[in-house]
């Protein structure tokens, strides 16, 4: 930007007319201002000043400036009359550049003075524009510094929130358990309805039953079910103890048996024993006990069943028709299993008892041939004597098992049967 731009003044020295004359126009200026002063500083002056009123508005103005500008220095009037006139024009062409030559130093110093204020200001926008931005870095930081509080702040809040909620969890967990569970709880009520509902209807259906005339003759044969099996329950409780009693004599033959390895000084006496032994399970009274034995097993296994299904039977109110069908299924559930039951024990019998018995006698025999091969042939037949009773007696045992496997066969028969015929 040059300085005519800035300070809106023209450098360039204008052109001089050297041989320019001054134009009368100042002459007949001057001289008109002389008379409006005069009339201004007459007495007798009120058809002038009328006259000047009637005037323009612009016109008025002017002649005032002029009135104010005569009044105030009346002197200068007297010295322009007192001036010494000069006409000469080179005399005039002088002062005027004169006069241009200060008014340009002037404007030089003014520009100077202005480059100067210009520099200073363009200083001061500088440094206003730096404090500026630093006001503004020191704002944006400001602002930075807030949000990172406000973001610690929110940390926190979240770090309290996520204890709070491990702090509920299991109570959330223990909700959803119970929520579980009362769904559980309608379930079963559900079910407790609905069987509600069925004990309803088979009361309905008993009212009609009693009504009928046919379950007259079902209700009598309650008792003699009931009688019959009190009877098998008082069956079960003997076979068990005879049970028990074949085993411990079991028991006992076997450690007798072992004795005899372990010795042969005692077994005479043992022999002996044997034949009474023998003399009491050749009576009637063994079978019992066999078949205790095998009853006590089905016993075990199926007493559990037997009594859940009759104290059902007893709890429920059932019509006639359905109790007897109950205890008709109990009684053949019974003799099921006692067949079963029998046929393993007969198997395990055979596979442990005899062969365990029979295995131990002839080491025995064959120890008692080897220990005696010096002796007569007479000793060998005592010694095959006195074996022969307790192979005697076992094969008794294993007949007995087999009558009892027999009478389980007729019960099941007659069991299948009463089924059929129903």
């Amino acid at each position: 930007m040059s300085y005519e731009d800035v300070l809106h003044i023209e450098t360039s020295i204008p052109t001089l007319d050297l041989n320019g004359r001054t134009p009368a126009e100042d002459q007949l200026a001057t001289l008109h201002r002389m008379i409006v002063i005069a009339i201004a500083k007459s007495e007798a002056n009120e058809t002038q000043i009328s006259a000047m009123q009637s005037l323009p508005y612009e016109q008025q103005m002017i002649l005032m400036q002029v009135i104010e500008s005569g009044l105030s220095s009346p002197n200068q009037l007297k010295e322009e009359e007192n001036e010494p006139k000069n006409n000469d024009p080179n005399l005039l062409s002088k002062e005027n550049a004169d006069t241009l030559r200060l008014q340009l130093a002037k404007q030089k110093e003014l520009t100077i003075m202005h480059q100067d204020q210009l520099t200073h200001a363009v200083e001061q926008l500088e440094r206003i524009t730096q404090e500026n931005k630093q006001m503004a870095e020191e704002v944006r930081f400001q602002r930075y510094l807030t949000k990172l509080s406000h973001l610690r702040d929110c940390e926190q809040t979240c770090k309290a929130l996520q204890q709070q909620v491990d702090e509920w969890r299991p109570v959330v967990d223990l909700s959803k358990r119970q929520e579980a569970q009362l769904d559980q709880y309608h379930e079963r009520l559900d079910e407790v309805t609905e069987l509600q509902q069925e004990v309803k209807k088979l009361r309905a259906e008993r009212s009609e039953a009693k009504k009928d005339p046919n379950t007259l003759e079902i209700n009598r044969d309650e008792p003699r079910n009931a009688i019959a099996l009190e009877k098998l329950r008082q069956e079960c409780a003997k076979l068990q103890q005879g049970y028990k009693q074949v085993e411990q004599e079991k028991n006992e033959l076997l450690e007798r048996c072992k004795a005899l390895e372990n010795g042969e000084d005692s077994t005479q006496a043992k022999f002996d024993n044997d034949d009474v032994d023998r003399k009491s399970l050749s009576q009637p009274e063994t079978l019992m006990s066999l078949r205790d034995e095998i009853a006590r097993l089905q016993n075990q296994l199926e007493s559990t069943k037997l009594v859940t299904v009759l104290d059902h039977d007893a709890a429920v109110p059932l019509d006639p028709a359905a109790r007897r069908e109950s205890h008709l299924a109990a009684i053949y559930a019974e003799i099921t299993a006692m067949r079963n039951n029998a046929r393993s024990k007969e198997k395990e019998a055979q596979y442990v008892s005899a062969t365990d018995t029979r295995s131990q006698l002839r080491k025995l025999s064959k120890k008692y041939t080897s220990d005696k091969s010096t002796s007569s042939k007479s000793s060998e037949k005592s010694v095959s004597k006195d074996f022969r009773p307790i192979l005697d007696l076992l094969n008794q045992s294993f007949k007995s098992d087999d009558l009892v496997m027999k009478r389980l066969e007729e019960c099941w028969d007659a069991a299948s049967q009463v089924r059929v015929s129903r």
